[in-house]
C-alpha cells in the first residue's frame, strides 16, 4: 500500500491537474507522482502489464475493470477514485489531513536534503583527490 510513499507534490497541484481530461492521462499522472513505471503499477495492483497498457495506451482502448478500481483504492488510498474515474475535482482525497500532507513534504525536502549531501561529499573527496594530485606533481 502506497499511503507512507510520498507522492511528488509538485505533480498534484491544481495546475497541473487541470490538464488532465483522460483517465489515461489520470493513471499516468499517478504513475509519475508515485515515481513509478506502469509495469509497476500493475504488478502493485495485481493487473497484467499487457492488461495494464490496453488501459492506457491508445488513450484508453479498454476501459478498466471494477476489480481495477477495488485494488486501486486499496493500493492507493490517498488518491480520490471520483478524480481518477471522471476527473471531477482533486487527485488526492481532502480528508487527507494537513500534518500527513507536511510530512510528505518534509520526507520530500529530507531526501534533497540526503542528495546534497552526498554531493557535497563527493566533492569533498574530489577536492581531496586534487590535492593529493598536485602534492605529487611538486
Amino acid at each position: 500500500m502506497y499511503t507512507n510513499f510520498v507522492p511528488r507534490l509538485d505533480l498534484i497541484s491544481p495546475k497541473r491537474v487541470d490538464n488532465i481530461t483522460t483517465l489515461t492521462d489520470r493513471i499516468r499522472l499517478v504513475c509519475q507522482a508515485y515515481n513509478m513505471s506502469i509495469t509497476t503499477m500493475a504488478a502493485t495492483l495485481g493487473v497484467k502489464t499487457s492488461t495494464m497498457h490496453t488501459y492506457i495506451d491508445n488513450d484508453g482502448g479498454r476501459e478498466p475493470k471494477h476489480s481495477f478500481f477495488v485494488a486501486f483504492s486499496e493500493k492507493f488510498p490517498n488518491i480520490d477514485l471520483v478524480w481518477l474515474i471522471t476527473g471531477v475535482g482533486e487527485m488526492m482525497k481532502k480528508d487527507m489531513s494537513k500534518i500527513e500532507k507536511k510530512l510528505m513534504e518534509a520526507e520530500r525536502e529530507l531526501s534533497h536534503f540526503k542528495e546534497l549531501n552526498e554531493l557535497k561529499d563527493q566533492v569533498i573527496v574530489l577536492k581531496g583527490d586534487k590535492t593529493s594530485t598536485l602534492k605529487k606533481v611538486k
